[in-house]
């Protein structure tokens, strides 16, 4: 039975962006100081090799772009790109976080967690590469399925977190290409940061402020980072965590897609801590009429306080859920189509968008591959002609002016030598010895000098001999 839409606070998910142009991934990392410089936030501009296509998301950390990256015989890849915001270049603290969260997610290759490709710096710019994932986040999934009345169903949001389990089990116990051992821990684990493609896979994003058990915090607020009303109470308290914490979330969740009622939604940050905390909860079906009490045990060991009495694992949890579909005789993979069948079909606007997007964009990369012979290189080797004789005049005009300066500084001592000479001869021999010592000496500066210095050497002597 699919579930009514009550009043608008009942709403399992409110939309906290815009809907528009996006196949997006919605990220975000952490906090601080204002400094104005040109960044990501611009679209239809070339940044380093890619070309920023359609602005995805724009989250209070980060801003999110569709982008592709042209090359060679029709070689096109959309990827998605994601920068520091203005508000946030040169906050050494942020950029770290940023590059953290590049280095971890690079790391990773999994069904359901999306990767990293590259990470860079183009002048003051600085953005990673990811996964181009065609879906859309959970939470405006339901936003959308619950708005249009069709809702989720308690298999498909069943199906949702079984995979995110298999893709936090892969991180929570993730082995590194040197056989190194980390427990990644996500820690902000929401509908905002799960994904689900048009085929029916849901994939984990968004490692900003993940961290690595065993790891000392650059600082508390990263620890204490993500959002209250899907955080653990380990976490909200501020203690280490480790995969359990994101098991709690996961928990958060699935209760919350399955019954559409929000669990620890409250008016307040405070109130929302105190419900996380400590006040007591109603199983799923006891909430919502169309949850068979069958799932509740299920759900309600992941929303555990203690976390020793959780799921240890996130496979665990997994396994639980499929368990429990599989035994009702669930066909999983009918189940993912029909899924992603879904999610094509509530955001078709949305992929006609991104297509054209694309379509465009491989076009002019496309005419612009065909140019080389004609225009493009023509002009690129003109350009690098130009170039080139530029630097070859330059460096001649260089070593000419420093021979000229060479030979000047010579002349200039020759002829001192000359009139010195000339000088002291006519005192002790009279003139006529005097002239005849001079021409020698005259006669040896001009074999030394070039043309140029010949004739600067010859006015300097006449007037020398005229002054005597």
């Amino acid at each position: 039975m699919t579930p009514s839409i009550g009043p608008l606070y009942n709403r399992p998910f409110d939309r906290v962006t815009p809907l528009g142009l996006r196949d997006r991934i919605v990220c975000a990392v952490g906090p601080t100081r204002i400094r104005r410089r040109r960044s990501v936030e611009r679209e239809n501009r070339q940044l380093g090799e890619y070309r920023l296509l359609a602005h995805l998301a724009k989250g209070g950390q980060s801003a999110v772009f569709l982008a592709a990256r042209g090359g060679p015989h029709g070689f096109f890849r959309p990827v998605v790109i994601k920068g520091i915001p203005d508000r946030n270049l040169g906050d050494r603290r942020f950029e770290a976080l940023f590059y953290k969260e590049a280095t971890v997610s690079s790391r990773f290759s999994h069904p359901h967690v999306v990767t990293v490709h590259d990470a860079k710096q183009v002048g003051d710019e600085h953005f990673m590469v990811m996964d181009y994932v065609a879906g859309q986040t959970v939470a405006d999934l339901a936003q959308r399925a619950f708005a249009q009345g069709d809702g989720l169903s308690l298999h498909e949001s069943l199906l949702i977190v079984a995979d995110a389990c298999e893709g936090l089990d892969y991180v929570h116990d993730f082995v590194d290409i040197d056989q190194q051992s980390y427990s990644i821990v996500h820690c902000d684990i929401s509908p905002q940061n799960l994904m689900v493609t048009y085929q029916g896979v849901t994939r984990v994003f968004d490692f900003g402020i993940a961290q690595v058990v065993g790891e000392t915090a650059a600082g508390s607020d990263e620890l204490i980072g993500g959002k209250f009303a899907y955080m653990s109470p380990e976490q909200c308290r501020g203690e280490g965590v480790d995969g359990r914490s994101d098991i709690f979330s996961l928990g958060v969740i699935v209760y919350e897609l399955v019954s559409a009622q929000r669990l620890f939604r409250r008016g307040s940050v405070d109130e929302v801590k105190e419900a996380l905390l400590h006040e007591p909860f109603d199983a799923p079906s006891k909430v919502s009429e169309w949850v068979p009490a069958e799932i509740d045990p299920i759900i309600m060991r992941a929303l555990e306080r203690d976390p020793a009495a959780r799921y240890q694992r996130a496979g665990e949890f997994g396994a639980a859920i499929r368990g429990y579909l599989t035994g009702l005789g669930v066909d999983l993979e009918a189940l993912r189509g029909g899924l992603g069948a879904k999610v094509a079909a509530l955001f078709a606007q949305e992929r006609r968008d991104v297509a054209r997007a694309l379509r465009d964009a491989r076009e002019q990369m496309s005419d612009q591959a065909l140019r080389p012979a004609s225009e493009t290189s023509v002009e690129v080797a003109t350009y690098r002609a130009q170039l080139v004789a530029s630097e070859e005049a330059l460096e001649e005009a260089t070593a000419r002016v420093e021979e000229l300066s060479v030979g000047a500084q010579r002349g200039a001592e020759l002829i001192d030598a000359l009139s010195d000479e000339v000088r002291a001869l006519r005192r002790r021999q009279g003139y006529f010895v005097a002239a005849i010592v001079a021409l020698s000496l005259f006669a040896a500066a001009i074999a030394t000098l070039s043309m140029n210095e010949v004739g600067v050497a010859a006015t300097a002597s006449a007037e020398a001999a005229e002054q005597d």
